[in-house]
């Protein structure tokens, strides 16, 4: 691998963030052999890998990173709303965590679920914190359009489900102390 090669960049911002090649592999759906065959330069990655690589990476340095404290806040209770979500539900929060958002698995039942209990979880740190949908998103490594997908999901849910709404309601209650 020389200087020039997209994946040497690629590997520079790897181990500048901090992250290991497990994380990223992990992230970007790419084997490990692989990634380290094309380190070593056995094997050329294509095109459509070093584009999955680089959208991991970019995803994993800003959830990483936190440049504030706000940051660090919306993440704390994100991770909080989700752990509330999946006690509701009685689905172990890690097994939530492992299902990656971008594999876009939706035929997958388990992994249906760990996204709806996200987008669920970003709904109750929305309205629980009153904290703008584009805060948020910046918070979590997110597109403004994602979040608002997932709040939109959530309020047609919660419109077709009472039993959902409820929940929310007192879910965002606790979140602001108020229960």
């Amino acid at each position: 691998m020389n200087a020039q090669s997209p994946l040497f960049a690629i590997e520079a911002k790897r181990v500048a963030a901090g992250l290991s090649i497990e994380a990223l592999t992990s992230a970007s759906g790419i084997s490990e052999s692989s990634y380290r065959k094309a380190l070593a330069g056995v094997r050329n990655p294509k095109p459509v890998t070093l584009g999955k690589l680089r959208t991991a990476l970019t995803r994993l340095t800003r959830i990483q990173s936190p440049t504030d404290n706000l940051n660090r806040l919306v993440v704390s209770t994100f991770h909080a709303a989700l752990a509330l979500m999946c006690a509701r539900e009685g689905v172990a929060t890690g097994d939530v965590l492992r299902h990656d958002p971008a594999r876009r698995a939706t035929s997958d039942a388990a992994w249906l679920r760990a996204a709806r209990l996200r987008q669920r979880a970003i709904a109750l740190v929305n309205q629980g914190l009153d904290l703008p949908q584009s805060e948020l998103a910046r918070a979590l490594g997110l597109t403004p359009a994602a979040v608002s997908l997932a709040m939109g999901a959530v309020e047609d849910a919660r419109h077709d489900d009472p039993q959902l709404d409820r929940d929310m309601d007192e879910l965002e209650r606790l979140l602001r102390g108020e229960a």
